[in-house]
């Protein structure tokens, strides 16, 4: 549910005045259960695969952004109010549509950062502070610009509303005090008869930019990224992560060395 390492120090921040509208998002929670098994009965024929074939390998397909595209990616996102994450966001909204040849309901999840939440935007944990967010888009539209609009409208929304502190995340803290089996048999009743009559989005993460020092030892490292958890197809899960002004958007998944995979043709779209 969450990349924390506390959640918690999270949420002793929000207001108590805002739980109803985080907890209480009625239609959010339809919506998501709505095109999740909408997202299922379209996978049915690519069901996920449960083993690695001795021929198959870890591979992490991955394209960088250098410096002058990214500059230009910001200029251009800017009369809208993107961000990078919004820029990228519609993208993979596009080729996700491309690749299923529709246009209209379409969800994704992405990480939220939340540390946007803290003072000085510090958390107490080593590991990064995330929260997810599902992303629901009745339709892309005609062009580019149209998904972006569009994604930059429903970000914005939700960043009102604090965004990637939803009733998922919410409710993490509110079972920890629960018994372990009492615990265990709550998420096994999820897993075996929620997971299997939806499917859960594929996730764009922005992993964020790596300080320099991070990755300075006799002298700073000249490139540098943070690669995503591997995932089996059709699942996927593209992240983009920052170095001294460049991007990295890479993917990890399955194959065969030298044969393109899904990924690779995902980055390519």
């Amino acid at each position: 549910w969450s990349g924390s390492r506390g959640l918690e120090q999270v949420l002793r921040r929000i207001p108590l005045r805002a739980f109803p509208g985080i907890f209480g998002n009625i239609k959010y929670f339809q919506d998501t259960l709505r095109l999740a098994r909408q997202d299922a009965q379209r996978s049915a024929a690519a069901q996920t695969s449960a083993a690695v074939t001795e021929r198959e390998q870890l591979l992490y397909p991955q394209r960088l952004i250098d410096k002058e595209r990214t500059a230009a990616l910001g200029r251009y996102g800017k009369p809208y109010g993107a961000t990078i994450t919004d820029l990228f966001l519609a993208a993979t909204f596009r080729a996700v549509a491309r690749a299923l040849s529709t246009s209209q309901d379409l969800q994704l999840t992405i990480t939220v950062d939340l540390r946007r939440y803290l003072p000085g935007g510090r958390a107490e944990g080593i590991g990064n502070l995330s929260g997810t967010e599902i992303i629901n888009l009745p339709s892309i539209g005609e062009s580019y610009a149209d998904t972006l609009a569009e994604i930059v409208r429903t970000t914005s929304e939700r960043k009102r509303n604090y965004i990637g502190i939803n009733g998922f995340s919410a409710f993490v803290p509110l079972v920890r005090p629960l018994p372990p089996r009492l615990l265990q048999t709550t998420m096994d009743v999820f897993t075996r008869r929620m997971v299997p009559r939806s499917n859960v989005p594929s996730l764009f993460s922005n992993i964020g930019i790596i300080p320099t020092p991070v990755v300075t030892f006799d002298t700073p490292a000249s490139q540098a990224r943070l690669l995503p958890s591997a995932t089996y197809p059709p699942a996927f899960v593209p992240a983009l992560s920052g170095y001294q002004g460049e991007l990295t958007l890479s993917i990890g998944t399955y194959g065969r060395p030298g044969v393109p995979t899904a990924g690779e043709q995902f980055l390519d779209r």
